[in-house]
Protein backbone atom coordinates (compact mmCIF):
# COMPACT_ATOMS: atom_id res chain seq x y z
CA UNK A 1 0.00 0.00 0.00
CA UNK A 2 1.52 3.40 -0.87
CA UNK A 3 2.10 6.18 1.52
CA UNK A 4 -0.47 8.31 0.00
CA UNK A 5 -3.24 5.57 0.38
CA UNK A 6 -2.03 5.39 4.01
CA UNK A 7 -2.28 8.56 4.84
CA UNK A 8 -6.18 8.25 3.07
CA UNK A 9 -7.20 5.74 5.99
CA UNK A 10 -7.03 8.59 8.44
CA UNK A 11 -10.23 10.27 6.94
CA UNK A 12 -12.03 6.50 6.58
CA UNK A 13 -13.72 4.59 9.05
CA UNK A 14 -12.71 1.48 7.66
CA UNK A 15 -9.04 1.57 5.94
CA UNK A 16 -7.93 0.21 2.87
CA UNK A 17 -5.43 -1.52 1.43
CA UNK A 18 -5.23 -4.27 4.50
CA UNK A 19 -5.93 -7.62 5.21
CA UNK A 20 -9.04 -8.64 7.58
CA UNK A 21 -10.09 -11.91 8.85
CA UNK A 22 -12.69 -13.07 6.48
CA UNK A 23 -16.63 -13.35 7.20
CA UNK A 24 -20.26 -12.74 6.57
CA UNK A 25 -22.85 -11.37 8.42
CA UNK A 26 -25.69 -14.09 9.66
CA UNK A 27 -28.43 -11.91 10.83
CA UNK A 28 -29.19 -8.08 11.83
CA UNK A 29 -30.41 -6.34 14.56
CA UNK A 30 -31.41 -2.97 15.27
CA UNK A 31 -28.11 -2.27 17.62
CA UNK A 32 -25.94 -5.22 16.73
CA UNK A 33 -25.39 -7.59 13.54
CA UNK A 34 -24.03 -11.40 14.09
CA UNK A 35 -21.05 -12.30 12.16
CA UNK A 36 -19.78 -15.47 11.15
CA UNK A 37 -15.84 -15.80 11.24
CA UNK A 38 -13.66 -18.28 9.12
CA UNK A 39 -10.42 -19.26 11.01
CA UNK A 40 -7.44 -16.96 10.98
CA UNK A 41 -4.91 -16.37 12.88
CA UNK A 42 -3.41 -13.62 15.60
CA UNK A 43 -0.11 -12.81 17.37
CA UNK A 44 -1.18 -11.99 20.64
CA UNK A 45 0.65 -9.96 23.25
CA UNK A 46 -0.16 -9.33 27.06
CA UNK A 47 -1.28 -5.16 28.14
CA UNK A 48 0.04 -3.55 31.09
CA UNK A 49 -2.36 -1.52 33.10
CA UNK A 50 -1.21 1.65 34.47
CA UNK A 51 -1.12 3.00 38.17
CA UNK A 52 -3.23 6.03 36.77
CA UNK A 53 -6.62 6.46 35.84
CA UNK A 54 -8.01 4.51 32.83
CA UNK A 55 -11.04 6.69 31.96
CA UNK A 56 -8.74 8.99 30.11
CA UNK A 57 -7.82 8.32 26.41
CA UNK A 58 -4.67 9.69 26.72
CA UNK A 59 -3.82 7.25 29.32
CA UNK A 60 -5.29 4.36 27.56
CA UNK A 61 -3.46 4.77 24.51
CA UNK A 62 -0.29 4.88 26.81
CA UNK A 63 -1.24 1.74 28.33
CA UNK A 64 -1.19 -0.18 24.96
CA UNK A 65 1.53 1.24 23.30
CA UNK A 66 4.36 -0.73 24.54
CA UNK A 67 2.36 -3.96 23.00
CA UNK A 68 1.42 -2.08 19.60
CA UNK A 69 5.18 -1.70 19.46
CA UNK A 70 5.87 -5.10 20.43
CA UNK A 71 3.60 -6.68 17.82
CA UNK A 72 4.44 -4.26 15.10
CA UNK A 73 7.90 -4.89 15.09
CA UNK A 74 7.41 -8.31 14.77
CA UNK A 75 5.36 -7.83 11.69
CA UNK A 76 7.88 -5.28 10.51
CA UNK A 77 11.00 -8.05 11.00
CA UNK A 78 12.12 -8.57 14.56
CA UNK A 79 11.19 -12.12 14.32
CA UNK A 80 13.42 -15.36 14.08
CA UNK A 81 13.45 -15.27 10.52
CA UNK A 82 13.54 -11.49 10.06
CA UNK A 83 10.48 -11.92 7.41
CA UNK A 84 8.97 -8.71 7.18
CA UNK A 85 4.70 -8.70 7.12
CA UNK A 86 2.48 -6.80 5.89
CA UNK A 87 0.42 -4.94 8.14
CA UNK A 88 -3.57 -5.72 8.86
CA UNK A 89 -6.85 -4.65 10.55
CA UNK A 90 -8.54 -4.45 13.01
CA UNK A 91 -6.06 -4.45 16.30
CA UNK A 92 -8.20 -6.33 18.77
CA UNK A 93 -8.11 -5.67 22.52
CA UNK A 94 -8.68 -9.32 24.21
CA UNK A 95 -10.65 -10.05 27.60
CA UNK A 96 -10.52 -13.55 29.36
CA UNK A 97 -13.25 -14.61 31.79
CA UNK A 98 -9.55 -14.42 33.90
CA UNK A 99 -9.73 -10.67 33.66
CA UNK A 100 -6.50 -10.86 31.59
CA UNK A 101 -6.23 -8.33 28.99
CA UNK A 102 -4.05 -8.37 25.42
CA UNK A 103 -3.54 -7.20 22.36
CA UNK A 104 -3.58 -9.20 19.22
CA UNK A 105 -2.97 -8.62 15.49
CA UNK A 106 -4.17 -10.43 12.86
CA UNK A 107 -1.30 -12.34 10.76
CA UNK A 108 -1.43 -12.00 7.21
CA UNK A 109 -2.30 -15.61 4.98
CA UNK A 110 0.79 -15.49 3.58
CA UNK A 111 2.09 -16.48 7.11
CA UNK A 112 -0.46 -18.44 8.66
CA UNK A 113 0.82 -21.41 7.27
CA UNK A 114 4.73 -20.79 7.91
CA UNK A 115 4.65 -18.51 11.05
CA UNK A 116 8.17 -17.17 12.08
CA UNK A 117 8.65 -17.59 15.68
CA UNK A 118 8.83 -14.23 18.04
CA UNK A 119 12.45 -13.49 18.84
CA UNK A 120 13.81 -14.31 22.37
CA UNK A 121 12.34 -12.29 24.97
CA UNK A 122 9.79 -11.11 23.06
CA UNK A 123 6.17 -11.99 24.82
CA UNK A 124 4.61 -13.07 21.59
CA UNK A 125 2.03 -15.93 21.48
CA UNK A 126 0.40 -17.17 18.20
CA UNK A 127 -2.74 -18.64 18.11
CA UNK A 128 -5.36 -20.07 15.38
CA UNK A 129 -8.42 -18.61 15.81
CA UNK A 130 -11.08 -21.29 15.16
CA UNK A 131 -14.39 -20.47 13.02
CA UNK A 132 -16.83 -18.71 15.21
CA UNK A 133 -20.33 -16.41 15.35
CA UNK A 134 -19.87 -13.13 17.23
CA UNK A 135 -22.53 -10.73 17.97
CA UNK A 136 -20.82 -7.35 16.86
CA UNK A 137 -21.68 -3.40 18.50
CA UNK A 138 -20.32 -0.51 16.68
CA UNK A 139 -19.19 2.88 18.55
CA UNK A 140 -17.28 5.51 17.47
CA UNK A 141 -14.79 7.83 20.01
CA UNK A 142 -11.92 6.51 21.81
CA UNK A 143 -12.26 2.98 23.05
CA UNK A 144 -11.69 3.54 26.65
CA UNK A 145 -12.10 1.30 29.81
CA UNK A 146 -15.40 2.70 30.72
CA UNK A 147 -16.67 3.02 27.12
CA UNK A 148 -15.82 -0.48 26.51
CA UNK A 149 -17.73 -1.25 29.83
CA UNK A 150 -21.00 1.19 28.85
CA UNK A 151 -20.75 -0.50 24.70
CA UNK A 152 -20.04 -4.24 26.76
CA UNK A 153 -23.81 -4.14 28.84
CA UNK A 154 -25.55 -1.99 25.81
CA UNK A 155 -24.50 -5.00 23.71
CA UNK A 156 -26.10 -7.72 26.39
CA UNK A 157 -28.95 -5.70 26.50
CA UNK A 158 -29.65 -6.08 23.03
CA UNK A 159 -29.18 -9.62 23.08
CA UNK A 160 -31.37 -10.40 25.69
CA UNK A 161 -34.02 -8.05 24.03
CA UNK A 162 -33.65 -9.62 21.01
CA UNK A 163 -34.16 -13.24 22.40
CA UNK A 164 -32.55 -14.60 19.00
CA UNK A 165 -28.87 -15.35 20.32
CA UNK A 166 -27.01 -15.75 23.73
CA UNK A 167 -23.60 -15.68 25.06
CA UNK A 168 -21.56 -18.83 24.56
CA UNK A 169 -18.84 -17.87 27.55
CA UNK A 170 -18.99 -15.88 30.19
CA UNK A 171 -19.49 -12.00 30.01
CA UNK A 172 -16.55 -11.21 31.04
CA UNK A 173 -15.21 -12.55 27.84
CA UNK A 174 -15.06 -10.28 25.02
CA UNK A 175 -12.92 -8.59 22.16
CA UNK A 176 -12.54 -4.97 21.16
CA UNK A 177 -11.87 -4.72 17.63
CA UNK A 178 -9.99 -1.18 16.68
CA UNK A 179 -10.02 -0.30 12.96
CA UNK A 180 -7.89 2.72 12.74
CA UNK A 181 -4.41 4.38 12.75
CA UNK A 182 -4.03 5.77 16.51
CA UNK A 183 -4.24 9.87 14.92
CA UNK A 184 -7.69 9.05 13.53
CA UNK A 185 -10.31 11.93 14.39
CA UNK A 186 -11.83 10.61 17.34
CA UNK A 187 -15.73 10.73 15.44
CA UNK A 188 -14.49 9.07 12.77
CA UNK A 189 -12.81 6.16 14.86
CA UNK A 190 -14.94 2.83 14.16
CA UNK A 191 -14.28 0.62 17.28
CA UNK A 192 -16.44 -2.49 17.96
CA UNK A 193 -16.80 -4.91 20.69
CA UNK A 194 -17.65 -8.27 20.01
CA UNK A 195 -18.81 -11.17 22.18
CA UNK A 196 -18.99 -15.34 21.15
CA UNK A 197 -22.39 -16.28 20.81
CA UNK A 198 -25.10 -18.78 19.68
CA UNK A 199 -29.10 -18.97 18.33
CA UNK A 200 -31.22 -19.67 20.44
CA UNK A 201 -33.21 -22.94 19.86
CA UNK A 202 -37.02 -22.70 20.08
CA UNK A 203 -38.44 -24.09 22.41
CA UNK A 204 -41.41 -27.11 20.60
CA UNK A 205 -44.28 -27.57 22.48
CA UNK A 206 -45.79 -31.04 21.66
CA UNK A 207 -49.70 -31.31 20.91
CA UNK A 208 -51.50 -32.62 23.13
CA UNK A 209 -52.55 -35.94 22.50
CA UNK A 210 -55.99 -36.29 19.75
CA UNK A 211 -58.98 -37.29 22.08
CA UNK A 212 -61.02 -40.38 19.65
Amino acid sequence: MSYVEESKNVFRRTPVGLEMPRYKVASKAREYEVREYEPYSIITTPTRKQAVSPEDPAVTTTANAKAFNTLASYLFGKNEDSKVMAMTAPVEMIADEQGSKSMAFILPTEASESTPSPSKGDDISIQRLPAQTVAVLEFPGFATEKEIRVQKEKLLASLQMEGKFTPVADTDSFRVLQWNPPYTLPWLRRNEICIKVKEVESEVIAAPDAVE
